[in-house]
């Protein structure tokens, strides 16, 4: 198990104000806080190799499972976004060796 840290965008409108109004005290506070519990659910099941190459549809189905809860506050989702995926150094270094050695283990097959 390793920890990564994740940049992620979430795009909405207020919808109703008033009914927001009355459900949320901190719309900007409670956002942030099903943002990040939305991602950490829908990250823990998937491979570093998914979340590296399924962005987008990482971003969709968060869009979706946030939208489901915020329009009870108000809130429409417009979309989301994964900007960035940061890994620790260690484990960046270790995936540049094994890959650097897949290369060369390459090249030593393509040789005649």
């Amino acid at each position: 198990m390793f920890i990564m840290e994740i940049d992620a965008i979430c795009y909405y409108r207020i919808e109703n104000a008033s009914l927001l109004l009355s459900s949320l005290a901190r719309v900007s506070k409670a956002l942030q806080s099903l943002v990040q519990n939305t991602m950490k659910r829908l990250l823990a099941h998937r491979s570093l190799t998914e979340i590296l190459l399924d962005r987008k549809s990482i971003a969709q189905d968060a869009k979706v499972a946030l939208d489901s809860v915020t329009c009870t506050w108000g809130i429409k989702v417009e979309r989301t976004e994964i900007k960035d995926v940061r890994l620790p150094a260690g484990l960046q270094h270790s995936l540049a060796v094994e890959a650097e050695a897949q290369r060369q283990a390459r090249v030593r097959v393509s040789q005649p």
